[in-house]
């Protein structure tokens, strides 16, 4: 379970604070256990994962509502995960660098405050809406926050404040829970009794009033980061972005390389992003529901893989697959062809990974 690359080690306490790392923690703690450093205590409570940023839209009405008595807030909102027990209980959790009050901060924003008050009236009826589902699909819900804990802050008393002001003003809320990380001696620790916030039943089960270790960290030499189901989210406010962005693109050319390998010479290859972005996310891709996310993804991959497939062997003609379908398709005609890409994939640069593509034309969607 080691990381790609041979980075700076992230100190454990860094990295309980990094969004990124707290995503892929979380989505480790909703796997069967394997003997893996991670606990899986979300497996074993029940949950598993449902959507990898899901778009929440919330009811028209509601919205009105809202807009109507000067109540800020997002539409539709995206929590990081939203997970889910046998039983449909569904959960939208949030990763947060540090808990927020409900006021904005001087110098900052109220983009967490417009999120925190979407994802608190997501009430049943609504979640089931947002989804697509019957009403009776979605037996409860029950937001959950992600963050490092601060003993000397009341961490959870934003939410508290936020759901007491909706409830005044006559909106149901649903509960809300803080999961909080610290690091103990050699592991990072979880924990979920917080003043004023409530965990799911299965969940607090679970944790009860104890610490539990989530994380056993091996020593100080070695990067304490486990292997990253998603080793890079557009507009994660992670410390490492560079680092995941090369690990991504890293992922999507060796996916692209598994597939030319086996292949006789001469022959056609196809390589669709889509199912190269599977690969790179171990089949996560797939429950990524935000819709620009999604796009975004697309037309980065397919820029990596034209840049490096261009510099591996310049006279090589590309052209797009056939829509729906997102991608390359190429000729390889002999060993000397077949031998440059598969060298130029293996060793492509991903610096402009996340750089802006030039934008062609207002209305096409696939770049030539």
């Amino acid at each position: 379970m080691s990381y790609e690359k041979s980075f700076s080690p992230l100190p454990p306490t860094r990295l309980i604070a990094n969004p990124l790392y707290q995503v892929n923690l979380l989505i480790w703690m909703l796997q069967p256990s394997t003997g893996a450093v991670v606990e899986p205590v979300l497996q074993k409570a029940g949950y598993r994962l449902f959507q990898i940023e899901p778009e929440l839209s919330l009811p028209i009405e509601l919205v009105e509502s809202l807009q109507k008595n000067g109540f800020a807030h997002s539409n539709p909102v995206n929590p990081d995960l939203l997970i889910c027990s046998p039983a449909n209980d569904y959960i939208p959790v949030e990763c947060k660098s540090r808990m927020f009050g409900s006021q904005p901060q001087p110098g900052g924003g109220e983009s967490q405050i417009k999120q925190a008050r979407s994802l608190l009236l997501l009430i049943s009826p609504f979640l089931a809406s947002a989804l697509a589902l019957q009403p009776r699909s979605v037996a409860s819900s029950h937001v959950v926050y992600l963050a490092q804990h601060e003993p000397k802050v009341a961490q959870a008393e934003g939410l508290s404040n936020l759901s007491a002001e909706l409830k005044k003003s006559g909106y149901r809320t649903i509960p809300f829970g803080l999961l909080g990380l610290s690091v103990k001696g050699n592991a990072i620790a979880l924990r979920g009794k917080y003043q004023h916030a409530t965990l799911p039943g299965a969940l607090d089960k679970r944790l009860g009033r104890r610490r539990i270790t989530v994380q056993k960290i091996t020593d100080d030499q070695t990067d304490p980061r486990p292997l990253y189901y998603l080793p890079w989210m557009p507009d994660n406010p992670s410390e490492d972005d560079e680092y995941g962005q090369q690990a991504f693109a890293n992922r999507i050319l060796a996916a692209a390389v598994s597939q030319i390998g086996p292949r006789k010479i001469p022959c056609e290859i196809a390589l669709n992003v889509e199912t190269l972005l599977g690969a790179a996310t171990y089949n996560l891709y797939s429950q990524w529901r935000d819709k620009d996310v999604r796009k975004r993804l697309q037309k980065r991959a397919k820029e990596l893989l034209k840049k490096s497939l261009n510099k591996a062997v310049a006279d090589l003609k590309l052209t797009s697959l056939e829509f729906p379908e997102k991608g390359w398709k190429f000729e390889i005609p002999d060993q000397k062809t077949y031998s440059r890409v598969i060298e130029g994939l293996r060793k492509g640069e991903h610096k402009d990974w996340n750089n802006p593509i030039p934008q062609r034309s207002l209305f096409d969607e696939e770049d030539e």
